[in-house]
């Protein structure tokens, strides 16, 4: 199927979502119970229900929602579990990944936003936009403090 620069725009802030959520449930298990875990759990969530409601709204404009490539979510996921579970050392690497994929994801939903999206399109993308700052606001002072 043939998509336009505005479904594919949509389809990567969608994928973006799903594998954050996906990542940061894996993140928090790996971290335990500590502050950093809890931010993981939380922003895991908000991921989640943000890629469901992009999902929604893609199949309610009558386009299916891509799947996404699960041997390389695997693949991902596994590293970032291998990763925290290193040592406390390697934990700052998973806050960077983390940070680095929130930038993205802000790009990504800044990218789809500039292409004359219909008004309900540009507020979802609007959420995430804000979601993906804030996120990205609290992991680096997560980062930042001792």
């Amino acid at each position: 199927m043939l998509r336009s620069e505005r479904q594919v725009a949509l389809h990567d802030v969608l994928e973006a979502l799903a594998v954050a959520a996906g990542r940061y449930e894996d993140a928090a298990t790996a971290l335990g119970q500590d502050a950093a875990a809890t931010l993981c759990r939380r922003l895991a969530r908000r991921r989640a229900a943000l890629a469901a409601r992009m999902e929604a709204a893609l199949r309610q404009a009558g386009d299916l929602p891509s799947e996404p490539d699960a041997d390389r979510e695997t693949l991902g996921r596994l590293g970032s579990r291998l990763r925290a579970l290193l040592s406390d050392a390697e934990r700052p690497l998973l806050i960077r990944e983390r940070l680095a994929a929130e930038e993205e994801l802000l790009r990504l939903a800044e990218h789809a936003a500039g292409l004359a999206l219909e008004p309900a399109w540009q507020g979802l993308l609007e959420q995430v936009r804000q979601e993906a700052a804030r996120a990205v606001r609290q992991l680096r002072e997560f980062a930042a403090s001792p």
